[in-house]
């Protein structure tokens, strides 16, 4: 939402003028209107609160490399979320001192508009990406967590219908830097330690890195629909290990092995090679799984 408001802005420049006239067109602009008049759309949905949450403390809790926190509200009212561990351990200072103090006597039934408030308070907003997202998200999940005790709601029924009350999951992994036999074997471990019905491989040597052991996806990609048979849902990751080329060339292998999902093919921030990567791999025929493959995730 702030990069299409700072792209819209910068059209007044010369730059902005040589963008737009290069790689827009109506439709594109008939986008974003659609995508601002969604986010203009109230979501948090508390009829049931009636009068004021405010939020007398924020707080994050530490246990090693793990993180909890919990916002208490006035009327002792308490929710607690369970923070991105890997990013907080390094995050922390910004949530302590960047966000925290924000959300202190706020009344927590305004959260949409907090958060708006929050991304220009103390020019946070420079500080976007992983490095503001993952404390604010914290925190955010900590207030739905209080509303939803209040409201007497989970938190999706605050934000919406609730259309499935069972969630499937997949059993992930990163055997990177081990060779193909030696990392199929440790998934097929941890997919029968959790009996979980998909399964998530690693391609390649992540953001463009070179791959080690060599040759090791081109080696695990036929053995990995063999091991787990026709039903089970495969993902291959490949953390934008590619270039455009290479990111198709591999689509079409894992299209010929029935694998499932193609996630991150090319660096995350990569848009429109991403997008012909998958238009690409549309045009490709699975053989070996009744599933459709290579669908792109980004992201």
């Amino acid at each position: 939402m702030k990069r299409r408001n700072f792209i819209r802005n910068s059209l007044v420049s010369g730059t902005g003028i040589s963008i737009i006239n290069k790689r827009s067109n109506p439709s594109e602009t008939d986008k974003y209107q659609d995508l601002d008049q969604a986010l203009s759309r109230t979501v948090l949905n508390i009829p049931e609160i009636k009068i004021p949450v405010i939020i007398e403390q924020v707080e994050l809790l530490r246990y090693q490399d793990n993180f909890i926190c919990r916002v208490t509200s006035i009327d002792q009212g308490v929710g607690i979320s369970v923070s991105n561990n890997m990013q907080m351990v390094s995050l922390y200072p910004i949530f302590l001192l960047r966000i925290q103090p924000f959300f202190i006597g706020k009344d927590a039934r305004d959260l949409e508009q907090l958060l708006e408030e929050v991304y220009v308070h103390d020019s946070n907003y420079k500080l976007q990406s992983l490095a503001l997202w993952v404390p604010l998200a914290t925190i955010e999940f900590a207030i739905l967590d209080l509303l939803g005790k209040i409201a007497g709601k989970s938190l999706g029924a605050l934000i919406g219908s609730i259309h499935h009350k069972k969630i499937a999951v997949y059993q992930a992994n990163n055997y990177r830097g081990k060779p193909a036999e030696e990392s199929l074997e440790l998934i097929k471990k941890a997919v029968a330690e959790s009996g979980a019905k998909a399964v998530k491989f690693k391609l390649g040597g992540r953001m463009s890195g070179p791959e080690i052991p060599p040759g090791r996806s081109e080696k695990l990609i036929p053995m990995m629909r063999p091991a787990f048979g026709p039903e089970m849902k495969i993902y291959a990751d490949a953390n934008g290990s590619y270039n455009l080329e290479e990111a198709i060339r591999i689509g079409k292998i894992l299209s010929e092995h029935g694998i499932d999902f193609y996630e991150e093919p090319v660096p995350f921030d990569w848009y429109e090679e991403t997008r012909m990567v998958a238009k690409k791999c549309k045009s490709l025929s699975p053989v070996a799984s009744k599933n459709p493959a290579c669908i792109i995730f980004v992201g």
